[in-house]
Parts: C-alpha cells; sequence; structure tokens
C-alpha cells in the first residue's frame, strides 16, 4: 500500500518557505504529486508545469523544486532516524 504525502502539512512548509497563499502551495502540492520528484528526469517536468501552471519564471519554479525536494528530504531522514514516532 503507498503512502501519500500528507498534503496540508507538505503545503503549509511550502507557504512558510515560499509566502504563497493556500491556492498555489495546493496547486504546487498537486504537482509534485502527479510526478514522482525524486527521479532527476522529472526536474524539467516539473519545472515545466510549475512555470505554465503558477506562471512563474524558470528561476522561481526551480527554487519552489527545491524547496519541495529539501521538505521531502527532511522528512523521509525524520522518519529513518525516528521509526517509532508517531508519524501523525
Amino acid at each position: 500500500m503507498e503512502k501519500k504525502v500528507n498534503k496540508k502539512e507538505f503545503a503549509k512548509s511550502i507557504k512558510e518557505q515560499t509566502n504563497y497563499n493556500d491556492e498555489k502551495c495546493m496547486m504546487i502540492v498537486n504537482i509534485i504529486e502527479d510526478n514522482f520528484l525524486l527521479l532527476t528526469n522529472n526536474k524539467d517536468k516539473i519545472i515545466s508545469e510549475l512555470i505554465e501552471k503558477l506562471s512563474v519564471s524558470f528561476e522561481e519554479a526551480n527554487n519552489i523544486y527545491n524547496i519541495s525536494i529539501t521538505i521531502i528530504k527532511s522528512e523521509i531522514k525524520r522518519k529513518i532516524l525516528h521509526p517509532f514516532r508517531n508519524q501523525n
């Protein structure tokens, strides 16, 4: 069974780092969720979708991508280091 990203927490983390509104943050979460973020060949696809759907520059889309990957990696690291801690 595949565990989905907690969308609300992910959007909240993105909002804290970008100061985007809730709607824009949920659009980012949906784009990231629709693509497998950690595959490097998906980076260009994700950035293109961010540019198209959010009407942002390449630099801003790349920044959003990097923020997203940092959030996900830190969450994975937290779960690896503390596997028995409540995940909710």
